[in-house]
């Protein structure tokens, strides 16, 4: 008797079309409203704009010797519409004072005016997106961070914005004056992730810490690593219903924990070969949840915990192999998604490429 463990049925359909070839990791992604525009930032100090449509069409085809390492269906290259440098120039005469910095983390305007960037020093550059591509409009700098610049997130309103950084600060921002509206220390070590709700603020360092923070910065809650986990974590999400927080782990785990609780209530287990969960991302239907790890993306049903008898509670998303998820970024109607590789300036493989997929609802229950 041989037992054989199948895969569920998915209720989602997420293929990938196009490949956006890079010469370095890609740490950050960003992208407007509706996906008209995608940027990438990069361990080179370079930042690209990519036509994220023009792309799916297919109007620039991938060679043979390009499409090789990926899945049949990507057979588009990627449309760069225009590249620039995170240089160290300044915003009065343009001169740079040295090599790009890395990019690891990126903001943009929805309509595509403007974005931010992080450089090594701390400081935050607010540069055109229109007219004159990169060019420096204002260095965000006083009162500010003391190292890398790791997360960058807009307010709704884009009149403001949040920041995060290797030196354990999380920072609010005022677009129109420049000031630094309010600072605390973070309540773990190196900021890896940085997200906005409606009703929140959730942080996740690299020593595992995970917190919740009001807009105004007082601490909502703070969730303890569970027992034996390994101190690391690069990524966070909120369930759809806001009930449950998602942490991707070090040793191939997904922990869930309740917030009302605040404790962790249980653990997806990966394969043992997955590697980190670098990337983690709730689906809005409150039942699957994305999981990028070394090896591949996974697509979580959680009705399940793990592999049981005659169910594997995944199904594996083609494209990525082989290198740390930087991010995975999908539009407001769950139409199209955008994963980036790099290992944003800590550890791990990359693969230097973005990946577009087109994203289906399927009868799958």
């Amino acid at each position: 008797f041989i037992f054989i463990a199948m895969p569920i049925n998915p209720s989602y359909s997420i293929i990938p079309y196009a490949a956006a070839l890079h010469t370095a990791g890609v740490h950050t992604i960003a992208t407007t409203a509706g996906f008209r525009w995608l940027v990438t930032g990069c361990q080179d100090g370079k930042i690209y704009k990519w036509d994220f449509f023009e792309s799916m069409n297919g109007k620039v085809p991938l060679t043979q010797s390009q499409k090789q390492p990926h899945v049949d269906t990507v057979t588009h290259s990627g449309v760069m519409l225009s590249s620039w440098s995170n240089d160290e120039s300044t915003t009065a005469t343009k001169k740079t004072t040295g090599p790009p910095a890395p990019v690891h983390a990126i903001a943009v305007h929805s309509q595509g005016l403007w974005g931010l960037t992080g450089v090594p020093t701390g400081e935050i550059k607010l540069w055109s997106m229109r007219y004159e591509e990169g060019y420096p409009i204002h260095r965000f700098k006083d009162n500010g961070h003391t190292a890398t610049v790791s997360c960058l997130e807009l307010a709704e309103d884009e009149q403001s914005f949040y920041s995060g950084g290797w030196d354990n600060k999380i920072m609010k921002w005022d677009l129109n004056t420049g000031q630094n509206l309010l600072s605390i220390i973070n309540q773990g070590s190196q900021l890896a992730h940085l997200s906005i709700h409606p009703d929140h603020i959730l942080t996740a360092s690299l020593d595992g810490i995970v917190a919740l923070y009001s807009h105004s910065f007082e601490l909502i809650r703070k969730l303890q690593l569970p027992p034996k986990t390994p101190p690391w974590s690069l990524s966070a999400c909120p369930s759809g219903d806001g009930k449950k927080i998602y942490v991707g782990r070090r040793n191939g785990t997904v922990d869930e924990y309740d917030v009302g609780e605040g404790k962790c209530v249980r653990s997806l287990k990966l394969p043992s070969n997955s590697g980190p969960v670098s990337y983690v991302m709730a689906m809005p239907d409150n039942r699957h949840l994305m999981c990028a790890s070394n090896d591949n993306i996974r697509l979580w049903d959680l009705d399940f915990d793990s592999i049981q008898k005659g169910v594997v509670p995944f199904i594996i998303v083609p494209g990525h192999h082989g290198g740390v998820v930087s991010r995975i970024l999908v539009d407001k109607d769950y139409k199209y998604l955008v994963t980036s590789s790099g290992n944003r300036g800590w550890e791990g493989n990359e693969t230097n490429v973005c990946l577009f997929y087109e994203v289906s609802k399927t009868d799958g229950k």
